[in-house]
């Protein structure tokens, strides 16, 4: 049965959580669904062992779901061998409201039910990459991260045609590296749509850069950066998209999970877009 978790019980845990448990909470509410796995990488890299840094982060997702903060899905990432670092977790109500305790924002019921395979891979990927671009700064401290946005925090409103529509990214990320300042838009692709489906996000992102509000408020227009499982989806959609765009502005660099730290730190050669 769910835990039933009022105001007060939610100020009462409130003063019992550490600075990590609540940094915990705020990283899934940036990314929805999370492994263990990825948790203790973001938020538990003081331990001696990476074995001693699972368990303990394990230790501190079930004091959080005693708490009703987070639940965890039935299904697991890798399965039952993984252990405990393959289950998924998330935020639940309680969870949210305890982040928003203190927050005029009108608290919202956010409710999860059990995610489809692929919408629950894609969230996982996307959350391999947020993981992995705070690893990244973090090794390289000549840049600075400045913001990183999930959805729907990353998405772009516009006109088009007299109708609101949303730009709709996966990831929008914002960094320095000294004077200079780098924004990319990032979408994670595992190769379960049809280049057709990938052309029209791609004019998407043309009918958002021809509204020049990104440029007018930010001076540039980010980077597209779409992520791919492997070389040969590589391929196939800068194939695609160079052949469709042929009359369009080169703004699109695909690019494999091994190349992003590479791209982030060194940036990349104009040529390389589609």
């Amino acid at each position: 049965m769910t835990k039933t978790v009022t105001d007060r019980m939610l100020r009462i845990y409130a003063q019992r959580l550490s600075d990590r448990d609540i940094a915990i909470l705020k990283s899934l509410a940036k990314c929805t669904f999370m492994l263990t796995g990825q948790i203790q990488r973001l938020h538990n890299t003081d331990a001696s062992t990476q074995t001693a840094a699972l368990r303990a982060t394990a230790r501190e997702m079930k004091k959080l779901k005693e708490y009703g903060l987070v639940k965890n899905l039935d299904r697991r990432i890798g399965g039952v061998r993984g252990g405990s670092s393959s289950l998924v977790w998330h935020l639940s109500e309680a969870g949210y409201r305890l982040l928003k305790l203190d927050s005029r924002e009108k608290k919202t019921r956010k409710r999860h039910l059990e995610p489809s395979l692929n919408h629950l891979n894609h969230a996982i990927a996307v959350s391999a990459c947020y993981v992995c671009i705070h690893e990244i700064c973090q090794q390289n401290p000549n840049i600075s991260l400045d913001q990183v946005d999930t959805e729907p925090g990353c998405w772009r409103p516009y006109s088009h045609h007299g109708s609101t529509v949303h730009l709709k990214p996966d990831l929008f990320l914002a960094m320095k590296c000294g004077e200079y300042e780098d924004r990319w838009f990032i979408e994670i692709d595992l190769a379960t749509e049809s280049p057709a489906t990938i052309l029209k996000k791609c004019e998407r992102y043309y009918d958002y850069y021809r509204t020049n509000l990104e440029q007018r408020k930010h001076g540039v227009f980010p980077a597209i950066i779409w992520i791919v499982p492997d070389k040969a989806r590589k391929e196939v959609l800068q194939t695609t998209i160079a052949k469709a765009n042929q009359k369009n502005t080169k703004m699109f660099l695909i690019i494999m999970p091994d190349d992003l730290e590479k791209i982030i730190v060194n940036g990349f050669d104009s040529k390389d877009l589609c």
